[in-house]
């Protein structure tokens, strides 16, 4: 085989599994933050109701026949900040379809000032919506971050209108996404997931670096084979001629 067929069979070696690479890594992070356990759970549903902001109260099973997103928050936590500032738009889009259960873990002066407070910190919480209801939980007494024994932030549960629990993302506006629209409406999330995505050709540096390192090594045993090997054989028969 010459050199100029190998390095065409070298190419589309290469193109072939940089395309099984790129559908692995998209896949696979589909999967973890749409779908997979981000944390362990005890994922028994809590029966008791906990205060909401509108001064009534509230269980998940109050709200069966829609999906009901359950987010654990604080305000000092920036992953759950950023993927809160998709919850209005997601509300607009899915409407009746969906609540979300945002509960705080924040002390009580806090929890009162992000909501309510004229300087509060996120003017994109909107505490007038009846299908985004806000919770602060004590940790204590009718605590659900206790009864889910949550231990890291932000973490989210999924749960379909039947009442069962369907998914705990490590992205709530992908796993609604995902549920209510499907895989080809997923608008919201690219927007959520833009930085990691414009990183995501980085993976061809290291990919390149491995190909080419097999290429090169492919290329010095072929020119060996082909020029050492040959003029040692070519060598011997004179010799022997």
């Amino acid at each position: 085989m010459t050199v100029k067929k190998r390095l065409l069979r070298f190419l589309k070696r290469y193109f072939i599994g940089l395309a099984v690479l790129y559908v692995g890594v998209l896949a696979s992070g589909y999967y973890l933050w749409a779908k997979m356990d981000a944390h362990v759970l005890n994922a028994q549903k809590p029966s008791f109701a906990i205060s909401n902001h509108l001064g009534g109260r509230d269980k998940i099973t109050d709200f069966e026949g829609k999906y009901v997103l359950v987010d654990f928050w604080f305000a000092g936590c920036k992953p759950c900040i950023k993927e809160m500032q998709y919850f209005p738009q997601l509300l607009d889009k899915y409407g009746d379809e969906l609540v979300i259960m945002s509960i705080s873990v924040d002390p009580p002066e806090l929890f009162d000032h992000v909501l309510n407070s004229p300087d509060r910190p996120f003017d994109f919480i909107e505490t007038n919506r009846d299908n985004w209801r806000f919770y602060r939980d004590s940790k204590l007494t009718e605590s659900y971050a206790k009864a889910y024994e949550v231990s890291a932030y932000p973490t989210y549960l999924l749960y379909d209108p039947s009442g069962e629990l369907v998914a705990i993302p490590m992205s709530g506006v992908l796993a609604v996404e995902s549920k209510l629209g499907g895989i080809f409406d997923l608008g919201l999330s690219l927007q959520l997931f833009k930085d990691i995505l414009v990183k995501l050709p980085m993976v061809l540096v290291p990919y390149t670096m491995l190909v080419l390192l097999i290429l090169g090594i492919q290329l010095i045993i072929f020119l060996i084979r082909k020029y050492i090997f040959n003029s040692s054989t070519t060598l011997v028969s004179t010799t022997k001629s």
